[in-house]
């Protein structure tokens, strides 16, 4: 599941740099009425939000199962993040 997840935050980082540049990170889920203070983040720069997607869709394609979508009973597969992981280095113009 974890892998799933990190599959999903690189997915919806990666369509909120693409879209708007610099965007507010959090990696921290809010747990308590304290964590409220960090309700309204700064925007971080999108080389940063770049670096954690790539690390979220590493951690994702060593860890999530070598199977077809219909084969993994249509879960993520290290097919799906590898082929994300693909589109952001291109993205990026990492083309090597």
């Amino acid at each position: 599941y974890i892998a799933e997840a990190k599959f999903f935050r690189g997915f919806n980082y990666y369509y909120l740099v693409k879209t708007f540049g610099d965007v507010p990170l959090t990696e921290e889920p809010y747990e308590t009425v304290e964590d409220f203070g960090r309700l309204y983040p700064e925007r971080t720069s999108a080389s940063t939000v770049y670096a954690l997607i790539e690390s979220d869709l590493k951690a994702a394609v060593e860890t999530l199962p070598a199977a077809t979508f219909v084969a993994n009973g249509h879960r993520i597969s290290k097919y799906t993040a590898a082929m994300l992981l693909s589109t952001v280095y291109f993205q990026q113009g990492k083309y090597a």
